[in-house]
């Protein structure tokens, strides 16, 4: 069969124009305009390594996966390809941009970023990411079975888990009674366990995708780079960013780094967090984001932003909220455990400390040419939003909402999936979000949207 595929499967760029011709007995002839390729994404497995071939994949806006599948590729027609689709990106890039140009290629490449190792470990103890290996832990316990885990794990492991049983084994055991200190120790060992393999599968997970993970830029033509087995390549035009987020969980803020991640139009159907495609930068210093912001976005402003808080409603809705959630906690803990679980219910003043510090983070910023929110006290989230790539504005209410007489506003573009999902801004009043919506609707539609 891939005798028979190499013969039958050809390419050729031709008027702007990707033309790929696959099928023995069913032809299939496919037409992909350069100018609407959203992402050129290039993987090299440890085989294909030894080979010096690699991978492309091609992705446009309208795809619910890859486009196309250009396999056993040399790194020369690669690099042809994308500089095929980077001329068609900047029309003023007139000339010759094959890959037989390395030098001029070269010269004008600036690095924005290397990522060091030991900050890719560090990054991997942020919360989403070990809530991510925790799932693959799920997932992979669920297929091969707990057994089987059990019986390929290294002895050293039995043995540590056996003597752990054996100490807090006692603590469980019934005194006459039930025991409720022994039953929350075992419980805590148990998530406590759980979370440092969760930390561990992390550090795992996070040097094979982001190892080596370098950002650089070519004219408007941001590219990444990462891998420790399989290399991936990832070329991303600047303007084609629809979305830009900048992620800070407690532990990220507390050393100081952060993480950005970049949504294009491209489809959602893709494992795009087990891949890192999601990622611009996997870590770095808060210091440099500002340095970053403006390499990607250079007519952004930063400081100059003026920020503008929601109601100050939402600190009483956040305050009753979890208030009602404590109460709920400490009456399962009460009748599952034992009646002191009670004090749980001391900490209901933390509740509205925090909603207070909450409300400090909640906000919205809008300039000539971007809005922003952001939004989170313990994981701080910024969204970024090029006015220009906007597709929509939404204005809604709950229940809850419309007898307080404020709004929700989010935000559409033509691609949020890989970064989370849609910014939005809660607790506005109602006629402040009209008038926002309003004023978006306008300068969008005054603004030429961008490939």
């Amino acid at each position: 069969l891939s005798f028979i595929r190499y013969f039958v499967f050809t390419y050729r760029i031709e008027n702007g124009e990707l033309i790929i011709r696959d099928g023995l007995v069913r032809r299939t002839v496919r037409h992909i305009p350069l100018e609407r390729v959203q992402d050129l994404r290039i993987e090299q497995s440890f085989l294909q390594r030894l080979f010096g071939v690699v991978e492309a994949n091609v992705e446009t806006a309208g795809g619910i996966g890859v486009e196309a599948t250009l396999s056993v590729l040399s790194r020369e027609r690669v690099e042809e390809l994308r500089a095929a689709i980077f001329h068609e990106i900047r029309p003023e890039f007139a000339g010759d941009r094959s890959a037989a140009s390395s030098t001029e290629a070269d010269d004008s490449r600036e690095i924005l970023r290397r990522v060091h190792v030991l900050e890719i470990v560090l990054a991997s103890l942020s919360h989403r990411r070990i809530g991510l290996a925790m799932v693959l832990s799920i997932g992979t316990l669920s297929v091969i079975g707990v057994d089987n885990v059990v019986d390929f794990s290294p002895a050293v492991v039995e043995r540590g888990m056996d003597y752990l049983f054996q100490q807090i084994g006692p603590l469980s055991e019934p005194a006459g009674a039930a025991n409720p200190t022994g039953a929350v120790v075992v419980a805590t060992a148990g998530f406590l366990l759980f979370v440092v393999v969760g930390m561990l599968l992390s550090m795992l997970w996070s040097v094979l995708i982001f190892y080596g993970f370098e950002l650089s830029r070519i004219g408007e033509d941001l590219q990444r780079v990462h891998g420790l087995i399989t290399r991936r390549a990832h070329s991303l035009p600047r303007h084609r960013i629809q979305m830009l987020e900048i992620e800070e969980d407690l532990l990220m803020r507390l050393m100081q780094f952060a993480t950005l991640r970049a949504s294009t139009a491209g489809s959602t159907a893709d494992r795009a967090r087990l891949s890192g495609r999601d990622v611009l930068l996997p870590v770095l210093p808060r210091l440099e984001v500002t340095r970053i912001l403006a390499a990607l976005f250079p007519d952004l402003q930063p400081g100059n932003a003026a920020w503008h808080r929601v109601s100050p409603i939402a600190i009483r809705r956040g305050t009753i909220k979890g208030a009602l959630a404590m109460v709920i906690i400490s009456a399962a803990l009460y009748l599952r455990l034992s009646p002191a679980t009670v004090w749980f219910l001391a900490l209901l003043p933390l509740v509205l400390v925090y909603n207070v510090v909450q409300y400090r983070r909640l906000g919205y910023a809008l300039d000539d040419n971007y809005f922003r929110t952001c939004r989170g006290w313990l994981n701080r989230l910024t969204c970024i939003v090029p006015i220009r790539n906007i597709q929509g504005v939404s204005v809604f209410q709950n229940p809850m909402d419309r007898r307080l007489g404020l709004a929700q506003i989010a935000i559409h573009t033509a691609g949020h999936g890989y970064t989370g999902g849609t910014p939005h801004v809660a607790n506005l009043p109602i006629d402040d979000a009209r008038a926002l919506a309003s004023e978006l609707a306008r300068r969008t539609a005054a603004m030429r949207y961008r490939w």
